[in-house]
This record gives C-alpha cells, sequence and structure tokens, in this order.
C-alpha cells in the first residue's frame, strides 16, 4: 500500500517531498489533530508542520495551495484530514500504512524495518495522519540523537 497518492506531484514519490525539520511544531500539530481537529486551516496547519509553504484562498471561488520545499509549483491543497488518499500523502517514504475501522473506531498505522506507530482517531483520515505525523516525528527524534 506505499504507492503513489494522486495528491503527490506528477514524477514526485510522495515522502520525497516533505523536509520537516523543526520537532516543536510537528508536536504541535500531532497534539491539535488528537484533539480531532480536521478542515482546511488543519490542513494548512500540518503542511507548515512538515516544511511546506501554503498560501489561503485569494478569492471565495478560489482554494487553498501548496507548494513543496523541493519545489517552485503550486498545487492545490490536499484534503489530509478528511480522505484517506489525501491523508497517505503525509507518511513518510519508504514507511508502509493502513488504515481503516474497528468496530466503531477508526485505526492507521505506519511501519518501517522495527519502527512502528498506531494510532486511533475519529475517522481513518484523521488516524491516518496522525500516523503519518508520529513516524516523521521518529524520523526528528532519531536525526537528532548524538
Amino acid at each position: 500500500m506505499n504507492a503513489i497518492t494522486p495528491w503527490a506531484p506528477r514524477g514526485v514519490s510522495r515522502g520525497a517531498v516533505f523536509a520537516p525539520r523543526c520537532l516543536t511544531r510537528l508536536g504541535v500539530a500531532i497534539e491539535r489533530l488528537e484533539e480531532f481537529g480536521q478542515g482546511a486551516e488543519m490542513d494548512a496547519e500540518l503542511f507548515r508542520a512538515l516544511g511546506w509553504t501554503v498560501a489561503p484562498p485569494l478569492s471565495a471561488r478560489s482554494s487553498w495551495r501548496v507548494r513543496s520545499p523541493l519545489s517552485s509549483t503550486w498545487m492545490p491543497m490536499p484534503p489530509v484530514t478528511t480522505l484517506a488518499d489525501g491523508a497517505a500523502i503525509l507518511v513518510p517514504p519508504g514507511w508502509d500504512y493502513g488504515c481503516g475501522r474497528r468496530g466503531a473506531h477508526a485505526f492507521a498505522w505506519c511501519k518501517q524495518g522495527t519502527r512502528f506507530t498506531e494510532t486511533t482517531s475519529a475517522t481513518p483520515a484523521l488516524a491516518l495522519a496522525r500516523a503519518g505525523l508520529h513516524a516523521w516525528r521518529h524520523i526528528l527524534m532519531e536525526s537528532d540523537a548524538p
């Protein structure tokens, strides 16, 4: 299930476009997600936490746009807190992932080698967004280790 999502820019894998560098900003975004924050403003906060540039709508007829730190091209902002396909772009490159429901609870997981994270939330999209951010947090914490 480690495929390129429809939200990744053409010719670029979903994870290759992220460059999170701030553990604090990522932690704040995870906290907000744990409060079941969702919608365009929450999506924008997640992209900012992962190093993207975000532009709000210019008018009532336009939409949010995002730009990867590795790109000069703007793209429509994926709905990462409302659609599981959109949330999949938040999973780091090389990590396997999945999401779904167990009874009344939504869950998601991300795994690479011995690193594993599993989360629950109100919807599969929120759970997968949280799992992806937790995976990035693992990566950042490992890179800060002496």
